[in-house]
């Protein structure tokens, strides 16, 4: 009888290969999906760490940075620019923290633009708390939104965006307009914003006010805020208008709550008028005896 010899025949050498094939793939395929992972939760947790550093700089500066533009990029912001690359080196964030992953910058947006009054890079003279409840009650037109179902838009603060591990933008975050998306099955695009709501809660703005030069020909009558009773205003004085302050022409009209002149709301209308160029957010107004003006 023939004895079988050692080793192993081609066909068992070729079924090992295939083995040994098949498990590099799995292997390749598991550990390219746990590399995608953990490449978009450290892009996701350097997008907390900027997002926090942008809010720091909001209250250290009461307002936010520009987006940086400059070619070469130098981590600075750029004045007028609202679009563009995160100003890490503004905002005091690390190069390690400034970029994705992949060693990418992050895309930056920031609500505003030069030819409307509504901005949160203002350097003017101005109080912020006002500037974002403009923007909270539409009074100041929002140039930035998102959309968490891809066709309800929401205006917000700012916007990060970095474009996963594909390496590129899809949809409504590839169209050069400054409307963003979430929600979009074929996209691993991360983003991260700030609504002007948690800002405005962030600030702690509870008292913020208008001052009213009473320019006309008689006094003026307050009620609410810091007036609890019919505060007369003579002519040259000035009130303080805050969110539950209305003014009225007579004293009488003031007791009984007739006929009011202004209000919270008529103030930030003409301060931060868009449509008019007279309005320049510094939380300033007269009343002529006729109409309220930007002072």
């Amino acid at each position: 009888m023939l004895k079988r010899k050692n080793g192993f025949t081609l066909i068992e050498i070729a079924l090992t290969l295939v083995i040994v094939g098949i498990l590099l793939g799995l292997s390749f395929t598991l550990i390219n999906g746990l590399s995608k992972v953990n490449r978009s939760k450290e892009t996701k947790n350097n997008m907390e760490i900027i997002k926090e550093a942008l809010i720091g700089y909001l209250l250290s500066y009461r307002r936010f940075p520009y987006a940086d533009t400059s070619s070469p990029l130098d981590g600075k912001e750029d004045i007028d620019q609202y679009v563009g690359k995160l100003p890490f080196l503004t905002i005091g964030v690390s190069k390690a923290d400034a970029f994705d992953a992949y060693g990418r910058v992050f895309d930056y947006d920031i609500s505003g633009s030069a030819t409307i009054n509504g901005k949160l890079t203002d350097t003017t003279s101005q109080n912020i708390c006002h500037q974002l409840q403009a923007f909270i009650n539409g009074t100041s037109t929002a140039t930035t939104r998102i959309t968490l179902d891809g066709s309800n838009f929401i205006p917000v603060a700012f916007v990060l965006l970095a474009p996963g591990n594909n390496k590129q933008y899809e949809g409504e975050n590839n169209d050069a307009d400054r409307d963003y998306e979430t929600k979009n099955i074929s996209s691993d695009d991360l983003l991260m914003w700030i609504s002007f709501s948690e800002i405005y809660a962030r600030l702690d703005c509870g008292s913020e006010f208008y001052t009213v030069l009473n320019n006309g020909a008689s006094s003026i009558y307050v009620k609410g805020g810091k007036y609890i009773g019919c505060t007369e205003i003579a002519v040259g004085d000035q009130c303080y208008i805050q969110k539950e302050t209305i003014a009225y022409a007579t004293n009488n009209d003031c007791l009984l709550d007739l006929n009011p002149i202004f209000d919270f709301d008529a103030c930030e209308k003409i301060d931060f008028s868009e449509t008019t160029p007279q309005g320049n957010r510094n939380t300033k107004l007269r009343w002529n005896g006729i109409s309220l003006l930007d002072n």
